[in-house]
């Protein structure tokens, strides 16, 4: 099988499981592609904003995106069509900003040039140059600001990456392999709609959840520490042109009360089967067209085909995770308000609170669809590991322990990494949390680590899944609180 047959393997499977588009484009080639950008009229003129918004339009067509002038963006209504990436010049009056002229803010990606240097340069603390940005962010709502300084340019975007770019004499490779990433696939949050509620569903008096809630707390002890886990950034604290902008703001953060980075998850024991050799599988009386059909119900259970040392029939469980909700203190854990349980059913997500807690104020992580990609990988990966090796360490502590998967904005040192985790994703073009991308990129990886362990026949433990402009995955046998250490040492 050839990588590129097999990687379209890996994404219909997952697309299917999470219910994503399967033709979501993943590589910078192809998300350039798929994007349409458009200059709105300047709100400021100056020979550099000129000069650069000229160079950054020449630039988004050579690599390949289609650029509109700005009244064929707008329906007759005045609005901005789905899906644009539009690109505001300067500071702007706030009847003027673009912002006013989008329908749907899932929809459109809004960029802001200014010619000034990045706030976050004026501080030191990651929360400090995190918080500079966030304000800025909210005060001109764009989804990514670029600052002009000198002759150098930097972006920022929503999950704090701050991006140096380099000299603006030449900006094509940087637009294509930096810029590119964050356009074409911008933050998007998990939509209410798409979730099952269960409020106060979740047995917080299990043996398992309260040995669960100590290690989510004691890890959560450890990162305050070391300050691996920014602090919370509360929409009460940062300032608003007007009431009706942070209106907004409340409804794309689907009534978050601000956003907080990094999140510490435990996903639940669940059941491992064995996979089962192609060539042995009684599924080829079935006749099914694997091409076309990347899941399959027979009999009640969900089967899949992966190609992991060999090709395998796979019957996928349920997985479910415990995990801090979106916008909690992940350094100061009350265990009843800011865990809750999402589980992958069918392709459904549903989420339990504890009792007591409503929904409204136990959102979903902003990565909840690479948590769960992550957790389906190690379902699947368990399966094939436990048949080629019954002993297996990973598939012993999916079946009774659980996996644990700490997420923080940073990375460990240079070559690092546990005894038996494999790294990957360092080469991934950089998109943002919350993306079909990331999705794809945590399961294609982990597939790759275990195919690697396979071929080395060494003990696959777990992977340390890297995302440039973002932050870093752990994910593996050991608790959180193990986990949270060892990153305190290694980063």
């Amino acid at each position: 099988m050839s990588i590129q047959t097999y990687k379209s393997e890996v994404i219909a499977i997952i697309a299917a499981a999470l219910d994503l588009d399967p033709l979501t484009p993943v590589y910078t080639k192809s998300m350039a592609e798929s994007m349409t950008a458009t200059f709105s009229p300047p709100h400021q003129r100056s020979a550099v904003l000129d000069k650069f918004s000229e160079k950054l339009n020449k630039a988004l067509i050579d690599v390949g995106a289609k650029v509109i002038p700005y009244d064929e963006a707008l329906t007759n209504d005045g609005k901005f069509l789905p899906g644009l990436v539009v690109i505001e010049q300067g500071e702007g009056a706030d009847p003027d900003l673009a912002i006013n002229r989008v329908r749907y803010l899932r929809e459109t990606c809004l960029v802001g040039i200014y010619d000034r240097p990045c706030p976050a340069e004026e501080f030191h603390s990651p929360q400090e140059k995190l918080d500079s940005v966030v304000e800025l962010l909210a005060w001109n709502f764009t989804h990514i600001p670029i600052f002009l300084s000198s002759d150098s340019w930097t972006f920022a975007s929503m999950n704090g990456a701050i991006v140096n770019c380099g000299s603006t004499s030449s900006i094509t490779e940087a637009v294509m392999e930096q810029l590119i990433p964050k356009l074409a696939a911008p933050i998007r949050p998990p939509k209410t709609q798409d979730i099952l509620y269960k409020e106060g569903a979740l047995d917080i008096n299990s043996t398992w959840y309260q040995r669960s809630a100590e290690d989510f707390v004691e890890a959560g002890n450890i990162c305050r520490k070391n300050g691996l886990m920014h602090a919370h950034t509360s929409l009460e604290s940062i300032s608003f042109r007007n009431p009706f902008l942070k209106k907004l703001a409340s409804a794309y953060l689907d009534k978050r009360t601000g956003m907080s980075y990094g999140f510490l998850a435990k996903q639940l024991p669940c059941l491992v089967t064995p996979a089962v050799s192609l060539a042995d599988s009684s599924v080829y009386a079935h006749d099914i067209n694997w091409a076309n059909t990347p899941l399959v119900k027979i009999d009640g259970d969900v089967i899949c085909r992966v190609s992991l040392g060999g090709e395998w029939v796979v019957s996928l469980p349920a997985v479910s995770v415990l995990c801090t909700r979106s916008g909690c203190d992940k350094t100061n854990i009350s265990p009843a308000k800011d865990l809750v349980l999402m589980s992958l059913v069918d392709g459904k997500i549903s989420l339990e609170t504890a009792p007591g807690v409503r929904s409204i104020e136990a959102r979903p992580s902003y990565d909840t669809l690479a948590i769960l990609s992550h957790a389906l990988g190690n379902a699947i990966g368990a399966s094939v590991l436990s048949a080629i090796d019954p002993t297996s360490e990973f598939a012993r502590s999916l079946r009774n322990e659980g996996i644990s998967i700490l997420h923080w904005h940073g990375y460990p040192l240079q070559g690092s990494s546990p005894s038996g985790y494999v790294v990957h994703g360092e080469s991934n073009p950089p998109v943002s949390c919350s993306t079909y991308q990331s999705a794809i990129y945590a399961i294609l990886g982990k597939f790759s680590a275990i195919e690697s362990a396979i071929s080395q026949n060494s003990s696959f433990l777990g992977d340390l899944h890297i995302e440039p402009h973002h932050g870093a995955n752990l994910i593996g046998i050991h608790s959180l609180a193990q986990t949270a250490l060892w990153v305190d040492e290694h980063h």
